[in-house]
């Protein structure tokens, strides 16, 4: 029998087109492909305003963004803990980059949640060969959870 992961999913974005569980799905689909489904994670979807403010007051940077998370397990190794942290995703970055890159609003948002999830588990896009071992890894679970469903 499958454990199944907690998931929680908040929504404070007025323009959010979705549903909420169908997201919480996806993101179950996330951590079962990372065989990390004994962990808790919560996703919030958040307007540009909250967004600004979460970049300002824990990187500095007043700029908006399209995913920040906060790991309980930041600088180290994944524990024995349930609780991996929490992923922001902005919905607004979300339908900027969506139309930049060329994809549904849907596809950006999941692309988004994965790159936040691998964020929680230590992976990391600073340094250049870092980054370019997190995006594989991002692609790959894109490709078979998203593209090629």
């Amino acid at each position: 029998m499958k454990t199944l992961p907690k998931i929680n999913v908040e929504i404070s974005s007025a323009k959010w087109p979705f549903v909420k569980e169908k997201v919480a799905e996806f993101i179950a689909d996330v951590l079962f492909y990372l065989k990390k489904s004994e962990y808790e994670v919560s996703v919030y979807i958040v307007g540009s305003s909250k967004m600004k403010k979460l970049h300002r007051e824990f990187f500095n940077d007043p700029s908006d963004t399209d995913c920040i998370s906060f790991s309980q397990y930041e600088g180290t190794r994944v524990k024995a803990s349930r609780l991996l942290g929490d992923v922001f995703v902005c919905w607004n970055q979300v339908c900027k980059q969506a139309k930049q890159y060329n994809q549904k609003p849907k596809e950006e948002l999941y692309y988004c949640i994965i790159h936040g999830i691998l964020h929680l588990l230590g992976y990391d896009d600073v340094e250049p060969e870092a980054k370019k071992k997190m995006f594989l890894m991002q692609d790959r679970i894109f490709c078979h959870l998203v593209k090629n469903k």
